[in-house]
């Protein structure tokens, strides 16, 4: 679907009507974070029946120990639930 610009309107919101809803991604956030699992990671659902991961990754900056809280939501929660394990070390 072609639109023309019309005066007072950006392009981005020429876009936001025109583009189908799977090919606007604002608002996502996407980032890699390299640690260890820290702790078990612990599924559970809320009321409305939505799987919830919480769980922690360490990572290491400058030789300090950091961790970080992540918390993932329904079907990426219960994927990562799947395969995350603790990292206990070496055997």
């Amino acid at each position: 679907m072609t639109r023309k610009q019309t005066n007072g309107q950006s392009v981005a919101e020429i876009i936001a009507e025109t583009a189908p809803a799977k090919a606007r991604n604002f608002g996502s956030n996407r980032f890699l974070l390299l640690g260890r699992i820290a702790g078990t990671p612990e599924l559970r659902h809320t009321a409305a029946g939505k799987a919830v991961l919480d769980f922690a990754v360490a990572t290491t900056v400058a030789g300090r120990p950091e961790f970080h809280s992540v918390v993932a939501w329904e079907r990426s929660a219960e994927i990562l639930a799947l395969g995350l394990t603790r990292y206990d070390g070496p055997p």
